[in-house]
């Protein structure tokens, strides 16, 4: 028996965001072969079993960059983040205009604000940056859009922290210079972890 973990962006999802029939095929056949193949993404646990449900696929899930393990549709462990500290988090992005989602058992949560943040920031960065184009910028706005499971939100105090346990916050812009301020605030604490998948992203989770 082996266990094959494997991410979806850039790995098993087509361009369209679904698992394509051939990697269906795969892991069904090392399904049967006997080994166990898991989903290990950034992605939320409600995004990530809409997925599989969708292609008819049953694995176990690492999600939100490790910090929620699922096997057998039990949680094994959640690594929820401090309310305290996901406060602070939110408060030195807003400071700097950034759009942040929240990760919680509930969903991905969300400022209804937040795609029209999005667009107006690219208005103001696609002048001074040629590295990417309008319509890339776009495409990447739908993408976080067509997440499933996300609950728009009036402010942060629509997050009830004693239910809504956050395992996740995501910073998305497309202001490099912004990012970069952002990283360097958040890289020195301790009781956080910072990944990313993109250099349009900061992912920050449970230590």
């Amino acid at each position: 028996m082996k266990l094959i973990a494997i991410d979806l962006d850039g790995t098993l999802l087509s361009r369209t965001g679904v698992i394509t029939k051939a990697n269906q095929e795969a892991i069904r056949h090392r399904q049967e072969q006997g080994d166990i193949v898991t989903i290990c993404s950034g992605r939320s646990i409600h995004d990530i079993e809409e997925l599989l449900k969708r292609s008819d696929l049953v694995c176990p899930i690492l999600s939100g960059n490790g910090a929620i393990g699922f096997y057998e549709n039990e949680r094994i462990y959640y690594h929820a983040m401090d309310q305290t500290v996901v406060d602070e988090l939110w408060e030195i992005a807003n400071a700097d205009d950034a759009y942040v989602e929240f990760y919680t058992n509930a969903g991905v949560k969300v400022l209804r604000s937040g795609s029209d943040l999005l667009k107006r920031e690219l208005d103001e960065v696609l002048p001074h940056d040629q590295s990417f184009t309008h319509e890339w910028a776009e495409r990447e706005i739908e993408i976080q859009n067509e997440q499933f499971g996300l609950t728009y939100m009036d402010s942060m105090a629509d997050i009830d922290f004693a239910r809504d346990e956050v395992y996740k916050v995501f910073v998305y812009s497309f202001d490099r210079q912004k990012l970069h301020r952002l990283r360097k605030i958040y890289e020195p604490r301790n009781d956080i972890l910072i990944t990313t998948a993109g250099w349009t992203k900061i992912e920050i989770g449970h230590p």
